[in-house]
């Protein structure tokens, strides 16, 4: 079964993170990557606010090139045929209970 993210920081011990701003298009999360050389945490949602997968800060450039940057939606229209995999992704950073940023990815499928 699925946490919520409230549901994934009450268990690590962490503050809920809040949103920060509005969705981040292409050349925002970019530069959010290049300002960040140590990563940033990646936490890939559904629809409902349920944690499908956390990536660390380690692991999300090669997450970022490989899945995300081709697939990041600049706008909430979405329509599946478009995109790769038939699903896309929305990216909102959030307020960060770790060192380095946090940015919720919510998978539109």
């Amino acid at each position: 079964m699925r946490q919520t993210i409230e549901e994934v920081c009450r268990e690590l011990g962490l503050a809920q993170p809040g949103r920060i701003g509005d969705m981040l298009p292409l050349e925002q999360m970019k530069q959010l990557l290049r300002d960040n050389p140590e990563g940033v945490h990646l936490w890939v949602t559904n629809v409902f606010q349920e944690v499908i997968e956390r990536i660390p800060p380690r692991r999300c450039f090669h997450f970022w090139k490989s899945e995300v940057q081709q697939r990041l939606m600049e706008d909430g229209g979405f329509a599946n045929d478009m995109w790769p995999g038939r699903y896309a992704y929305l990216a909102q950073q959030s307020k960060s209970p770790f060192g380095e940023p946090l940015v919720q990815l919510m998978q539109c499928d």
